[in-house]
């Protein structure tokens, strides 16, 4: 072989190692989730530092927060592409499990999590809790000023003062089935039919009902803790009122999890399971911006989740709340959609 031959051979091989390098696929995990993505990016990369096993997400609109998935998930049934569903409520994931798409994770659940967060048939399990809160402007009302119950939202003083997510998404949705299942249907229907009298403003996602009260457009919202704490954090002049905590109590909406029956990666699916329900995610969660609620105990958590410690909760089913959703949201199209 002359020495343009050898040549071209030598770069015949190391090219084709290259390319053999940049072709090797490393071990993923396919994981949905409705979870911000600014947190669920951290939570990603913690886990592939900690087992090497890379990360392939997808991720929900805020608009449409959960419902995308949802009918993603459902619509490949028959040839799933995902392995795990991390959702950022919980009422779709029962949904999920009653339609076969949640395979068991029965050894999977952590011993340690609370029992009414575990599902008896082993198809889900939930964790880090956020709840439904009012959220109003600090430049518009002193803390005394702002209402503290859902029912004080339907009287005239805050007539075209207040704003909610579209109530067919996420968990304005699922909050909406919880009213009906707590009040039930008379009183519930009053207060929506009510709501909307008073010149209730519809926004696209609880992340712009905290935007609007932050730029003062109205001073009174409905939304989720995660969007007010993180509003706080950027200086926005908000604040949050835990609502009819002599009463009812607030809505809590807990993240929850289920193996994608059938998925791509079992192994994997089933070593992200783990690594996402453990205390130390929880702990993790509780100190990004979003300030998500342990729901063990004796989890590690910041100084402005403390004053979460006293809340108090509506008591509700969060199965029989899943089974209100598909009724509740003809209602809610019926109401709001005229």
């Amino acid at each position: 072989m002359n020495r343009s031959a050898a040549t071209l051979a030598r770069l015949t091989a190391a090219v084709g190692l290259v390319w053999a390098g940049g072709c090797r696929r490393e071990p993923a995990v396919v994981v949905y989730t409705s979870v911000d993505q600014v947190y669920a990016e951290e939570v990603f990369a913690a886990f592939e530092a900690a087992t090497g096993v890379r990360v392939r997400p997808a991720f929900d609109t805020e608009a449409g927060k959960t419902t995308g998935l949802f009918k993603r998930l459902l619509a490949e049934r028959g040839r799933p592409a995902a392995d795990v569903f991390w959702n950022n409520e919980i009422s779709r994931t029962i949904q999920l499990a009653d339609a076969g798409v949640a395979d068991d994770l029965s050894d999977l659940m952590p011993a340690d999590l609370p029992r009414q967060w575990v599902d008896a048939d082993g198809r889900w399990c939930a964790f880090s809790l956020r709840a439904r809160v009012i959220v109003y402007n600090t430049n518009l009302l002193k803390p005394e000023e702002a209402p503290t119950t859902l029912a004080e939202l339907t009287q005239p003083a805050w007539r075209g003062k207040v704003a909610m997510a579209n109530p067919l998404f996420g968990t304005t949705a699922s909050h909406m089935a919880a009213l009906y299942e707590t009040w039930g249907d008379t009183k519930a229907e009053r207060w929506f039919t009510d709501l909307k009298a008073n010149g209730l403003r519809l926004v696209e996602g609880n992340s712009v009902v905290r935007d609007v009260v932050a730029r003062g457009e109205v001073p009174v919202g409905l939304t989720d803790t995660d969007d007010v704490f993180s509003g706080i954090r950027r200086g926005d002049p908000i604040q949050l009122i835990l609502p009819d905590q002599d009463g009812m109590g607030a809505f809590a909406i807990p993240n929850s999890v289920i193996l994608v029956k059938g998925g791509p990666h079992p192994e994997l699916a089933r070593q992200f399971v783990r690594f996402l329900t453990s205390p130390a995610v929880e702990e993790r969660l509780a100190f990004l911006d979003a300030r998500q609620l342990p729901v063990r105990p004796d989890v590690k958590r910041p100084d402005d989740l403390k004053p979460f410690e006293g809340l108090k909760t509506m008591k509700v089913d969060y199965r029989r709340v899943a089974e209100r959703m598909p009724a509740t949201a003809e209602r809610m199209r019926a109401i709001f959609q005229k």
